[in-house]
C-alpha cells in the first residue's frame, strides 16, 4: 500500500518524514502523519527553523525587558527550549 504525503498528497517513497509543525486544513499534522522528502525540505524544515528562531527571539525580548544586562544571562538560559 502506498503512502501519501499529508501536505501535497503525492506518493511517498520510503518511510516519509514527520510533518510537524505544519497545519493543513486547520488540522495540526502529527508524528503519525507523513510527508514526502520534497515537502520536508521545502516546507517542514523551514517552518521548524522559523519556530525555533521565534522562541529564541521571544527569550531575548524577555531578557531585554527584564532589566538584566545581556552578560548577566547565561547562554544556557537563552538556548533552553520552550
Amino acid at each position: 500500500m502506498s503512502k501519501k504525503c499529508s501536505i501535497c498528497e503525492s506518493e511517498i517513497k520510503g518511510f516519509g518524514n514527520n510533518p510537524q509543525p505544519i497545519i493543513k486544513d486547520n488540522k495540526k499534522l502529527t508524528v503519525n502523519d507523513r510527508c514526502c522528502d520534497d515537502c520536508n525540505l521545502s516546507i517542514v524544515l523551514p517552518a521548524r527553523y522559523a519556530v525555533s528562531e521565534n522562541v529564541f527571539a521571544q527569550k531575548m525580548v524577555n531578557v531585554l525587558t527584564s532589566g538584566k544586562r545581556i552578560n548577566e544571562v547565561s547562554s544556557k538560559t537563552l538556548n533552553q527550549r520552550g
